[in-house]
């Protein structure tokens, strides 16, 4: 199976399309929460996805991998997603996965040329930081790769510009109310529906998991073409066994 684990709410970008950085968490999950959450089922764990907020920003981290390999014999895999305003953290972190003997998969936000990123994205300087660390993780020979959230402000770049990038960007998700992004906002869900079709039709399929996500953006596209009405098991958890939070 695979666990994707919501380690914090706490992160350092200032994204316009998403309001989870303006929380103060309270009470959030801890390492003995995590462990103990796998109390009878350690054997069946392969895939463990980390996520937030921004998970560079957990102080246990390197406490939470080396309990993760003890209680999981058969774990194979850690992944991460992350903002990059933190790269030599991100390399560290995904050393130390490699160093403890598993497959580190990263994958680094970005959502648009440097202008767009750094203004969706509320930081100055992201979208370089976002290349810089892909190639050092590259050089590292870790797997990594791009992510993008489309909202209804990348419309534009994808339809313009997602062909000069879609050999690096792997992972698709969109914006919605609530959940991870915290909003209550109209969404031009046209936008974002021309967006998906755009990607999906020019999606490469090479890989087995290339041809899983582009299931997944088949999926999106039906939810929106039917104004999200339908029940839809959210991005944050789409593919998962078990969502601890």
């Amino acid at each position: 199976y695979k666990v994707l684990i919501n380690l914090t709410d706490l992160c350092n970008s200032k994204c316009n399309f998403c309001d989870i950085w303006k929380i103060k968490p309270i009470n959030e999950i801890d390492v003995n929460n995590i462990i103990n959450s796998f109390d009878g089922s350690e054997k069946d764990i392969y895939w463990i996805s980390l996520s937030g907020g921004e998970v560079t920003l957990v102080k246990y981290y390197y406490e939470l991998i080396d309990r993760l390999r003890v209680k999981l014999p058969n774990l194979k895999i850690i992944a991460f997603t992350t903002n990059c305003l933190i790269p030599s953290r991100v390399v560290k972190y995904a050393k130390y996965i490699k160093d403890s003997g598993l497959d580190p998969l990263i994958t680094l936000s970005l959502d648009g040329d440097e202008k767009l990123h750094d203004e969706v994205r509320g930081v100055k300087g992201n979208y370089k930081k976002c290349f810089d660390l892909y190639y050092k993780l590259k050089a590292k020979k870790i797997n990594c790769n791009f992510g993008i959230t489309i909202s209804d402000q990348n419309n534009e770049f994808i339809i313009k510009k997602y062909l000069e990038y879609k050999n690096l960007i792997k992972a698709v998700t969109f914006v919605h109310n609530h959940g991870i992004f915290g909003i209550d906002k109209n969404l031009e869900d046209d936008k974002i529906l021309k967006s998906i079709e755009f990607i999906y039709k020019n999606y490469p399929t090479n890989k087995l998991e290339h041809i899983i996500e582009k299931i997944h953006l088949k999926i999106a596209i039906l939810f929106l073409k039917k104004k999200r009405k339908k029940h839809i098991i959210p991005c944050d958890v789409i593919n998962t066994s078990l969502h601890v939070m």
